[in-house]
């Protein structure tokens, strides 16, 4: 307890025998609890004094007092918004009263804000710090200055993150034009897309930049487009004997055959088809026929990859379903939404907007 010097305890003693108050005396009024002076003339100051009690010592009445534990006392009983509580901001005062003014460091990494003469560029982040491991995810981790560096190795202003498909080759990246390279030179996730103009996913063989790859003898022939101006002309496409194209690309025009093998091809009954085409253009192991065999057109005779439905549309369809009692029958149509049976009618025998039978 701090105490007055026994002079001034005297004089006081000495003052109050002779009837003058306190104040007369020199002695204040009311003991002010945070002024570090015996305002009252008891002999107590500040917070040793019994008039500081809870209530006298939160002027501001923010709920921390003058007089308390350090931890929680408040060094501006003036302020509400200055108490242990406050979070720190740069402004030139001791906010959260911790004795230290604009120690501002929001995101707890131990680096005050840059905003307050600190060297934390992000004090929001408590992953981004000087000296923190630079990451490749667009943002300044390591408070350099500069964005994801390290991580562009082959130095084309594109790092792996930003879209640099292959960072070992300064000429791939999200701004290089696309050659007709079987590379995707743009990193768009497509290769060789530039020289698809019927955007068919077919690649113009025809084009001088593709021919070595895509034209017949080439790598990648068989994704080669015959006739890149029609996206109904290329690989695996249901030859039509009666027009003036060769649509599937085989270099036979208006041949009989059956890409999709399910024993219809593609001509009508006594079609002569192209007799001089010779070799196997459907891939089935056997030499082409030339005409018709003998059978109903296909409706759909084309390559799996162009249509994966082919083999289940064909003149001589038969589905086993349950009929509306549930009993296996046999139906030349299934609820698909394609006309199996190729007789020109789509599900025919099924309530078209349920699927149920109605057989």
């Amino acid at each position: 307890m701090t105490k007055l010097a026994p002079t001034f305890l005297l004089l006081i003693g000495l003052c109050t025998a002779l009837g003058f108050s306190m104040t007369s005396c020199g002695a204040g009024g009311g003991e002010i609890c945070d002024d570090d002076t015996d305002n009252d003339g008891d002999g107590d100051v500040d917070c040793d004094d019994p008039d500081c009690t809870a209530e006298s010592t939160d002027a501001d009445a923010d709920g921390y007092r003058v007089c308390d534990i350090p931890e929680l006392s408040d060094c501006d009983d003036s302020n509400p918004d200055v108490n242990p509580e406050t979070d720190e901001a740069c402004d030139d005062i001791d906010n959260d009263c911790d004795g230290v003014v604009d120690n501002v460091d929001l995101d707890g990494d131990g680096f005050l804000a840059d905003t307050c003469g600190g060297n934390d560029c992000d004090d929001a982040n408590g992953e981004v710090f000087p000296g923190n491991p630079e990451q490749c995810d667009f943002a300044d981790n390591d408070c350099d200055g500069q964005i994801d560096n390290g991580f562009d190795a082959d130095d084309d202003g594109w790092t792996f993150c930003a879209g640099d498909c292959r960072d070992s080759d300064p000429l791939i990246n999200p701004d290089a034009e696309e050659l007709c390279d079987d590379i995707d030179n743009n990193c768009d996730g497509n290769t060789d897309e530039a020289f698809d103009a019927d955007g068919d996913g077919y690649i113009d063989a025809n084009d001088p930049f593709c021919e070595s790859l895509y034209g017949p003898g080439g790598s990648n022939e068989e994704l080669g487009d015959c006739d890149d101006d029609n996206d109904l002309v290329r690989p695996g496409a249901m030859e039509d004997p009666s027009d003036a194209f060769d649509n599937d690309c085989d270099n036979c025009l208006n041949e009989c055959e059956d890409q999709d093998e399910d024993g219809f091809d593609n001509c009508d009954t006594g079609d002569v088809g192209d007799a001089t085409c010779t070799g196997d253009t459907d891939g089935d192991g056997q030499p082409n026929s030339g005409g018709d065999d003998g059978l109903a057109q296909d409706c759909v005779d084309a390559s799996l990859d162009f249509d994966f439905l082919a083999q289940i549309i064909n003149p001589g369809m038969i589905f086993t379903i349950p009929n509306m009692e549930g009993n296996p029958v046999q139906h030349p149509e299934q609820c698909d939404g394609r006309d199996n049976n190729c007789d020109g009618t789509i599900d025919e025998g099924f309530d078209l907007k349920t699927c149920n039978p109605l057989f």
